[in-house]
């Protein structure tokens, strides 16, 4: 199991001089306050940002029931550079460039979720980059979004390492080696700047952002291929929060179901889960870890009332086939035992593929849509990296939903 070998990691992260943490499946007093504890750690953590961590220590923690590890930023000024809702390794090389190290620098990890990488620097601090707490987000701008969400400095606190699980059942990766032979590489604080200036917007992201007041008509930042339906508006409401939702189905059987707030400036509080059923174990056509899928599914029951909760705070549901998946849903709701709950469904829901008037063409597919509505404006095309699954899902129809509707 993947688990039982996590200790061998943490000793080598160890010996190449990082302070290393581990995670656990279970509430413990350092992560219990925490959303999701398979990215927090199990143990005392924050003294290792300025002290040096013994070996005694590290081997003392519990790792028979280790799902991860991870590093304490700070430490030997080492820091993470997150790129969150990131589609495309393209972004990640320009980055990379910008920031004077090589395309196959080995300090690039794709984080557990497939849909977004870490990149782990030695800097030194910079409190007009990063803030007083060590930690900034700035939002993707206009030239990017299409690309990725958002980026995260990441100068203090603690962030998961390979080989970790994630919820998805997927496993943090380094990109280019099994494992670094070095520390992280050395960069020049005003490379960060110049990252900031080509990539996102100046201000940074304040928090968990709020819908926002809606006001006249709505207006569509660029021409699109093919035509739109401007019969989708949103009837003047003032507080627009939108789920954007994806559900894998397989074998007419609700497999995995992801989600996110968006509120027309960021996704926000992203989840996704794998559900658990008795003597089904098919996942063919998710991107999946079969021999970790028992550590992180969740019975379906758990899984739709979860959903619910989320959705009661929504005005509209955006998918793209949005109105099949909701059918199915509702079908799922009532075998178990949910039949009141399914008036939490009626909002207004929209699919993204319906703002397009194909005629005679095909019927486009998710990621064709994507290529086919950003196709100009990046210089060699776009190739779509990130793995099949509900979550990578959700990121192209908000990048999408964005673009099309975003109202200025």
């Amino acid at each position: 199991m993947q688990k039982t070998n996590n200790l061998f990691y943490a000793k080598a992260f160890h010996e190449l001089g990082l302070n290393v943490t581990n995670v656990v499946k279970y509430l413990s007093p350092y992560n219990f306050r925490q959303k999701n504890i398979l990215k927090s750690p199990a143990n005392e953590w924050e003294k290792f940002i300025t002290e040096r961590q013994s070996l005694e220590e590290l081997e003392s923690y519990d790792w028979e029931n280790s799902t991860g590890i991870g590093t304490v930023l700070g430490f030997k000024n080492i820091r993470a550079i997150d790129v969150d809702g990131c589609i495309s390794y393209n972004l990640i090389i320009k980055l990379l460039r910008k920031l004077g190290l090589p395309g196959s620098y080995e300090w690039v990890i794709k984080s557990g979720s497939h849909n977004g990488y870490h990149i782990l620097v030695e800097c030194e601090d910079d409190k007009t980059v990063v803030g007083k707490d060590g930690l900034r987000a700035y939002k993707a701008n206009e030239s990017y979004e299409f690309l990725f969400d958002k980026l995260e400095f990441r100068w203090k606190g603690h962030i998961v390492l390979p080989p970790s699980i994630h919820i998805s059942s997927l496993q943090y990766e380094f990109v280019y080696e099994f494992f670094p032979k070095n520390m992280p590489k050395k960069i020049e604080a005003n490379k960060l700047k110049e990252i900031l200036k080509e990539f996102v917007h100046k201000e940074p992201i304040d928090g968990l952002l709020s819908g926002l007041p809606i006001e006249g008509d709505k207006q569509f930042k660029n021409t699109l291929p093919n035509s739109i339906y401007y019969g989708l508006g949103y009837n003047d409401h003032s507080l627009i929060q939108c789920l954007v939702f994806d559900a894998r189905i397989i074998n007419n059987s609700l497999k995995q179901i992801a989600w996110a707030i968006y509120n027309f400036e960021s996704i926000i509080m992203p989840e996704t889960y794998l559900i658990r059923e008795e003597g089904q174990s098919n996942y063919k056509g998710i991107k999946v870890n079969a021999s970790n899928v028992n550590v992180v599914a969740y019975d379906k029951y758990f899984v739709l009332e979860r959903f619910l909760n989320v959705i009661k705070g929504c005005t509209h549901l955006i998918s793209y086939d949005a109105s099949n998946k909701l059918k199915f849903i509702t079908n799922e709701l009532r075998s178990h035992g949910l039949q009141d709950a399914v008036n939490e469904l009626d909002r207004q829901v929209i699919s993204i593929e319906d703002y397009y008037d194909r005629g005679s063409q095909r019927e486009l597919s998710l990621r064709d849509l994507y290529r086919h509505n950003f196709k100009g404006r990046i210089k060699h095309g776009i190739r779509i990296t990130s793995d099949y699954n509900a979550i990578t899902e959700c990121s192209i129809i908000a990048k999408i939903f964005s673009d099309i509707e975003a109202i200025l």
